[in-house]
């Protein structure tokens, strides 16, 4: 366990695998729904969450990491997450 998480409250050690979880399920859900419908979702999984609060979620694409406006097939992306739980920061991303 990293420094950053041993840090982390009871409460906020057991809420912590939302994180993760919500990126597998973002990556299912990818190709299904645009970029931004996908951001969308993401945020709205975080607001049902008060112990954590997301920072950013985004998708880039893994060469350029610029955030694509479309999904191109055969391209590589990269989904990357900031999520505070409490005055913890905790980062995480999943190819997509």
């Amino acid at each position: 366990m990293s420094s950053r998480n041993a840090r982390l409250t009871k409460e906020h050690r057991d809420v912590a695998p939302f994180i993760y979880k919500t990126l597998k399920k973002a990556k299912k859900k990818f190709g299904t729904k645009d970029v931004k419908e996908l951001v969308q979702w993401v945020e709205k999984q975080f607001k049902k969450n008060s112990l954590l609060e997301l920072e950013y979620f985004t998708i880039a694409d893994e060469k350029t990491l610029k955030t694509p406006d479309t999904i191109k097939p055969n391209q590589k992306y990269r989904a990357f997450i900031a999520v505070f739980a409490g005055d913890i920061r905790l980062i995480d991303n999943i190819g997509f």
